[in-house]
């Protein structure tokens, strides 16, 4: 019986390595990354990869790839293994257009597609830009004051909800709120700053974090092509702005709603815990998160999360940053174990 051609394995000396169309070649201070047009995934190029741009772009294949690395750098050991890492690195992210197609491409968890956000949101950003950028950053800016003032005002008044009482006392409508209203304005802001910040946004719906805990989600991976530190900060940043605007207003109506409503600060203590709550875990660096992509927009790195929680992968980023980012953890680590002890314990 002869072989299926179809799934014998190209030699390396026969496949012909091309990037595909629509790649995004992104400039950055210290780096230059090559980003899918598909979901945002992202690969930096070294100086020496940089070289073999122009044959990838025509088409190449291994040996003239090789070729030409060994003309530039002809005392350069291990060549042709490095060069296979790279071009494997570029199959896995979906950047070739016919490259080594027995890579396997990076796990994912499961998702599931509910509609597209980006008209919807381009069509508010479009609406916010019509106000003066002065008054824009002005109006974000008092908001954050009033709900900081909100919690520190439930603080010195004494009517901060012990944190114990997200399990001890749990509310029905509380978590209702927090839920259909919160969580939606929260994933609607990241699309609505992200089409701010001049990048188109992806799919929404739902992903199954570990397989098992269900929670909702918006494309933002093509912020990825902007430039700007601010801009790539601020879209992240969106999600955790929302999560404190609804602590503080529920801080305020506790303070001010509260007493006049026998069942109103069961469901706003409730609000507020869980607001308090999702601050941390969405800023949380350690994992992928809104803090993460904040701080690695933070250090214009979007591979920093990786190298500095993997050995292996520390040499994806400059020491520098790997450094802060791992002093970043666990700072954020310690204080809020510290803060939840004496919260938990009052």
């Amino acid at each position: 019986m002869k072989p299926d051609l179809a799934v014998v394995e190209q030699p390396q000396s026969v496949q012909r390595y091309r990037i595909r169309d629509g790649v995004v070649r992104v400039e950055r201070k210290e780096s230059i990354i090559l980003v899918s047009p598909d979901d945002g995934t992202s690969v930096r190029m070294s100086p020496v990869a940089e070289e073999l741009m122009t044959l990838l772009a025509q088409g190449a294949h291994f040996d003239q790839l090789a070729t030409k690395l060994r003309e530039k750098h002809p005392t350069a050991l291990d060549l042709s293994p490095k060069l296979s890492g790279f071009l494997g690195q570029l199959a896995r992210a979906g950047l070739l257009d016919n490259g080594d197609k027995a890579a396997p491409r990076s796990w994912r968890a499961p998702r599931l597609v509910v509609f597209h956000p980006d008209r919807v949101a381009a069509l508010v950003a479009r609406g916010i830009k019509l106000l003066p950028t002065w008054l824009t950053w002005s109006l974000l800016y008092l908001a954050l004051f009033i709900a900081v003032l909100g919690v520190a005002g439930l603080i010195w008044a004494g009517q901060l909800p012990p944190l114990s009482g997200v399990v001890t006392e749990f509310s029905g409508w509380g978590f209702a709120i927090f839920v259909l209203l919160v969580v939606p304005l929260h994933e609607a802001s990241h699309a609505i700053a992200c089409r701010l910040a001049g990048a188109p946004v992806g799919v929404a719906g739902v992903v199954m974090h570990g397989w098992l805990v269900p929670g909702p989600f918006v494309e933002t991976s093509q912020s990825y092509r902007l430039r700007e530190r601010s801009k790539r900060f601020w879209i992240p940043a969106a999600g955790p702005v929302i999560n404190l605007l609804a602590t503080g207003a529920a801080a305020w109506g506790l303070l001010l709603i509260g007493p006049r409503y026998p069942d109103a600060p069961a469901i706003l203590s409730y609000v507020f815990l869980l607001g308090a709550i999702f601050i941390y875990l969405d800023t949380n660096p350690l994992s992928p998160s809104d803090g993460s992509h904040m701080l690695e927009a933070i250090l214009d790195d979007e591979l920093v999360r990786r190298s500095a929680l993997s050995k292996k992968r520390s040499r994806l980023s400059a020491r520098k940053n790997v450094a802060i980012y791992r002093i970043a953890c666990s700072t954020h680590l310690q204080a809020s174990a510290v803060l939840a002890y004496f919260w938990w314990t009052m």
